[in-house]
């Protein structure tokens, strides 16, 4: 999200309401990776958030490790030691790539972070980008997943897609106010659609995204074929 005007929150703002977005009157979270622009647009306010701040203080290092703690208590990992802790932070690591080469992505470059996925990762980093993303959505069955999320939990482009964009500091502050990962990834795409629905190129971008989402999933499906024939 881009042009994006930065404020300051008054005293009888809600600690919910410093991270959230006036877009054409409507409230919606800010895509929680995305930093402020330096060219403020009108009709775009982002209210200062001070857990993004505290995020953003943990560092690289901290972040992962903190993270990585979340899912391994998630799925029953052992904390700080282990192959699968290692997996854990290697995963998140790599994913974190991924969501900075997507958030500096325009529309018509989205192929290529889909090709860092699929062609430049080695065989090892993509196995354990694909576990902890598996461990995110609780399922290594990613076609089912989505198929289920977008029926029962009103997306209108994907869950995967933007797991990839927001990475893992856009979940750990969703987690930070006390939402679930499939609240995050839904405010996420809520987000995306108000700050984009008017723009003469929305349909073309949404079928892009689409398109990067079926690409995921096809992607999550031979990684979890592959990793059973192991």
């Amino acid at each position: 999200m881009s042009h994006l005007k930065e404020t300051q929150t008054t005293d009888d703002t809600t600690q919910e309401d410093s991270c959230v977005q006036f877009v054409s009157g409507k409230k919606v979270i800010v895509l929680p990776n995305d930093p402020p622009s330096r060219k403020p647009e009108d009709g775009y306010i982002l209210v200062s958030d001070p857990m993004a701040t505290a995020v953003d203080n943990l560092g690289v290092s901290g972040l992962l490790i903190h993270y990585a703690s979340i899912l391994a208590v998630k799925n029953k990992v052992d904390l700080h030691t282990g192959p699968q802790w290692d997996e854990l932070v290697e995963g998140l690591d790599t994913l974190r790539i991924c969501s900075e080469l997507f958030s500096n992505a325009t529309i018509d470059d989205l192929p290529k972070v889909f090709g860092y996925v699929n062609y430049k990762l080695s065989p090892r980093h993509q196995i354990t980008l694909f576990i902890v993303l598996s461990g995110i959505f609780k399922t290594t069955d990613w076609m089912r997943f989505e198929r289920q999320v977008v029926e029962k939990e009103e997306f209108e482009i994907s869950a995967v897609v933007w797991a990839f964009k927001i990475g893992p500091r856009g979940l750990t502050l969703g987690r930070s106010k006390g939402k679930k990962e499939l609240e995050t990834l839904l405010e996420a795409e809520e987000a995306w659609i108000a700050a984009n629905r008017n723009a003469v190129d929305y349909g073309e971008s949404k079928k892009a995204l689409l398109q990067l989402a079926a690409g995921f999933v096809e992607w999550g499906t031979s990684a979890a074929g592959f990793i059973g024939a192991k």
